[in-house]
């Protein structure tokens, strides 16, 4: 390119950011044209198969809105530590318009980036920054690849929905500091509720209301608007999710020895951001780079130590600090615990604020003319290494090897490629990977249930039914089991035996709809026609497909009473 059209093009570039509705504009590009494929992607079977494909008789009907609030994200199949309603919501309006296509949830989580990056873009101006460098830090942010699972993992979009609660509710925040308005004061309360309702790490956002005051604005006056409604919309959810929640609360100096012992994947994780390389779409501890961080850190260093340390800069610390640390905290046994990429989601526009304080053009003194063209190619690259790694979401089986290849000493991962092998029929591959599993952690939960499940497949009984039992012994929740095991027993003729592991398997899960199904074929072959009618009930009651026999069945009992 010669001098004169660099030159040319820098100016056009130039005045096409003078507006920022142009700016906008680019973002909604950018991040169409980086994350458009996932529209086409499939699901991955991750986390899905219980909060989408096997929910559908919950989420896929309107009806259930307000039970959303009464239970925990994973109901009504298990026990979750997570009370997330708005999560849940969102899912019920793709099964609502979309049932189980795949194509209305992926779209969902690219609006919802898109949202999130253009309220990035704003959040940076609001702060004081010009559009230049807002519209450069927002790209990095709209096309970065460690946020690629936020968006093409479809319960990833917790993150960016999160984002976008917390960002409305921080710019209407910063409105209402300027001058007193009773509707950004009502957005602000409303946001902040929602955000609550989304996801526990907003928990740490009024934190980050009183870093920003104190460092940036020095002005508290509007705390006596606002700071009682931060209390209520906690103290509400909170209540709600004691009450809801079947699982304890880790105590505060379990917590503390957790986040102290997991810190060195706050180390990974800002590698992954400054180095981008070695994405995992499960990352463990044992397999992560933490060089890449140790150099990063000290990449920082330097360019702290060169441009000092201003207020902004502690503030973008507190952000990415704050909203990081829940994210070292699990609730899953330490064999099984996985530092998921979506989860910088938030985090990551602390660390942009940081590196924007840092001017690192004038550190390395750069023209402005240089300046645009680093810039320029820095987005571009940053956009192609998102296009190739967003393959690894594009199907359950690019996901799973993917998982496998990246984190092989994760149990977690061969298990899922092994159910991915045993969904395509190949027993003998997933057998092998059931091996593994069991090799590295022999209590692996899921994994003998679904050896059990190949093995009837084999139709070799005695070895399913010892599988099951095995399964029962260390996950004796899980109600799949139980089912199967009762399934397996019908198969065999023992009708009593399998009547008590269905019965069981819907006292863990009322919604059990297979469970339901085959108690309801059952009490009817047995002439126990009241129970039969129960069961029915109970499956047209959550909005399942009856079978034709027992929906004429139901229907001539019905009209004969």
């Amino acid at each position: 390119m010669t001098e004169s059209a660099s030159h040319s093009l820098y100016m056009n570039f130039k005045n096409l950011i003078s507006s920022n509705k142009k700016a906008v504009g680019i973002i909604i590009i950018a991040v169409v044209l980086t994350y458009g494929q996932i529209i086409l992607f499939d699901f991955v079977h991750l986390d899905e198969d219980e909060l989408i494909i096997g929910n559908q008789s919950f989420i896929g009907h309107f009806k259930n809105f307000f039970e959303v609030f009464k239970h925990d994200v994973s109901f009504p199949s298990g026990f979750s530590a997570y009370y997330r309603p708005i999560l849940t919501l969102s899912f019920m309006i793709d099964a609502v318009t979309g049932g189980l296509n795949p194509g209305y949830y992926h779209f969902t989580n690219l609006v919802l980036h898109a949202i999130a990056s253009v309220l990035v873009f704003y959040l940076f101006i609001n702060m004081g920054y010009n559009s230049r460098i807002s519209l450069f830090s927002s790209l990095i942010f709209s096309v970065h690849p460690v946020l690629n699972q936020a968006v093409a993992w479809i319960p990833g979009r917790n993150d960016s929905l999160l984002a976008v609660f917390i960002l409305l509710s921080f710019l209407s925040f910063i409105k209402l500091m300027n001058k007193p308005n009773y509707l950004m004061l009502a957005g602000h309360i409303i946001f902040f509720t929602l955000a609550v309702f989304t996801k526990e790490t907003a928990v740490a956002l009024p934190f980050i209301f009183v870093a920003y005051t104190f460092l940036l604005k020095k002005k508290s006056w509007a705390f006596k608007y606002v700071a009682g409604s931060w209390i209520a919309s906690i103290g509400i959810w909170y209540f709600l999710r004691q009450a809801i929640l079947q699982t304890k609360d880790l105590a505060i100096p379990d917590i503390l020895k957790m986040i102290f012992g997991h810190l060195p994947a706050a180390l990974a994780y800002i590698g992954k951001i400054m180095i981008p390389y070695s994405f995992s779409v499960l990352p463990i501890l044992n397999n992560s780079n933490l060089v890449f961080g140790a150099i990063s850190i000290l990449i920082l260093f330097f360019m702290l130590f060169r441009n000092g340390i201003s207020r902004r800069i502690i503030f973008g610390m507190a952000w990415f600090i704050l909203f990081l640390l829940p994210s070292l905290i699990s609730y899953d046994d330490e064999s099984r615990v996985v530092f998921f990429e979506h989860r910088l989601y938030i985090p990551m526009m602390g660390f942009l604020i940081i590196l924007m304080e840092i001017q690192w053009a004038k550190i390395l003194s750069l023209s402005e003319k240089k300046t645009f063209i680093a810039q320029s190619l820095i987005i571009i690259i940053l956009s192609l290494l998102s296009i190739i790694n967003l393959q690894h979401f594009k199907n359950r089986l690019n996901f799973w090897l993917s998982a496998v290849d990246s984190s092989p000493n994760l149990a977690r991962a061969h298990s899922g490629l092994g159910n991915t092998y045993l969904a395509q029929d190949e027993l003998d591959k997933a057998q092998a990977e059931y091996a593994k599993a069991l090799d590295i952690n022999p209590k692996e939960k899921k994994v003998h249930n679904n050896l059990g499940v190949m093995y009837s497949t084999k139709k070799l009984w005695p070895m399913a039914e010892a599988e099951f039992k095995k399964e029962i012994e260390i996950n004796n929740l899980y109600e799949a089991v139980y089912y199967n095991l009762g399934h397996l027993y019908a198969v065999n003729n023992k009708f009593k035996d399998a009547e008590s592991y269905w019965l069981k398997s819907l006292e863990l899960n009322p919604g059990y709809i297979q469970a339901h199904q085959d108690l309801a074929v059952y009490y009817f072959q047995i002439g126990d026609y009241k129970k039969s009618v129960y069961h029915i009930e109970e499956m047209l009651k959550r909005g399942a497909a009856i079978h034709p026999e027992l929906k004429k069945f139901y229907e001539r009992y019905k009209a004969s009473t």
